[in-house]
């Protein structure tokens, strides 16, 4: 059993919009109970080969097994314990003043059990975070918000809601669709070739992934575009806006800039402006100790 990390927050990382709070690997998990609930958000996976723990939230009692997911909003009352053994988890902690919004574009809108599509991704990141908190340097706390953004990021393809597990061949039967656009999101993608990928017509294929996931499929490709759109803004200041667009997936510059604008409320421009000043006043501020 690895002990839990927690960060200790400085100025610098309260301005950041994502910041990891704290985690653990392999962690032997004893009964917990928050009746004002957790001050940040917290995802709290069984382990593989573990026996499944016992969950109570809003009043209903959850067994999570592995292969599944608590997400814990903040200030939720909630509790947890080992169901009639030693109970090994997983766990990560974050918070940040974006996090209610990309939360409800990543369909992650409520407290509640989750299944995993794939637990080894979500292992891995975890882990991550348990190294970048074991030294908390200035540099390793920017990658640790910069991992909780992926972490969310990824939630469109990890996470489903346990009472929609009904449905969940839908999803499944959507999953060409989502590989080809996860992959080729910079290239021209059409319904008709998302549709054919999984074997649908049009007008099903749309039915379906509007059902899935709450957004045309056109808009979450927008939106997975302008997410890889931001990265390459904050990241690269001498590449061009226009060549930002078409490294996106956008052919029309302008179109581009309205939808970046639709979804950010700042032209890309004023965004990049905006990642720069920060990333300037933060370089200007020595790191305090520890």
């Amino acid at each position: 059993m690895e002990l839990p990390v927690f960060s200790e927050l400085n100025t610098i990382e309260r301005e950041l919009p994502f910041t990891l709070h704290g985690a653990a690997i392999s962690y032997i998990q004893n009964k917990v109970y928050r009746p004002f609930g957790f001050p940040v958000y917290q995802i709290i996976t069984t382990n593989v080969g573990s026996k499944p723990g016992k969950v109570e939230l809003r009043n209903i009692s959850y067994i999570l097994e592995e292969g599944q997911a608590l997400i814990l909003f903040p200030e939720e009352p909630h509790s947890y314990s080992p169901q009639d053994s030693e109970w090994n988890v997983d766990w990560i902690s974050f918070q940040g003043f974006q996090l209610a919004d990309l939360l409800w574009k990543m369909r992650i809108q409520e407290s509640g059990i989750y299944t995993v599509s794939d637990p080894k991704i979500l292992h891995a990141r975890i882990l991550e975070a348990t190294r970048l908190l074991q030294n908390p340097t200035l540099k390793n706390k920017f990658s640790g918000s910069a991992l909780v953004y992926s972490l969310l990021l990824e939630g469109y393809f990890q996470f489903h809601l346990r009472q929609e597990e009904s449905s969940l061949q839908e999803p499944a039967i959507l999953e060409p669709a989502l590989t080809m656009i996860k992959n080729e999101y910079h290239k021209t993608l059409s319904l008709e070739d998302l549709s054919v990928a999984c074997g649908l017509s049009v007008q099903h294929f749309i039915r379906l992934f509007k059902t899935a996931f709450t957004l045309r499929p056109t808009e979450y490709i927008n939106l997975l575009r302008i997410e890889k759109s931001k990265e390459l803004l904050s990241r690269f200041s001498d590449i061009k806006i226009s060549d930002i667009s078409r490294l996106c997936g956008f052919n029309n510059e302008s179109y581009f800039c309205m939808v970046f604008k639709k979804y950010e409320h700042l032209t890309p421009r004023e965004y990049r402006m905006q990642a720069t000043d920060n990333s300037s006043a933060l370089g200007s501020k020595p790191e305090p100790k520890a």
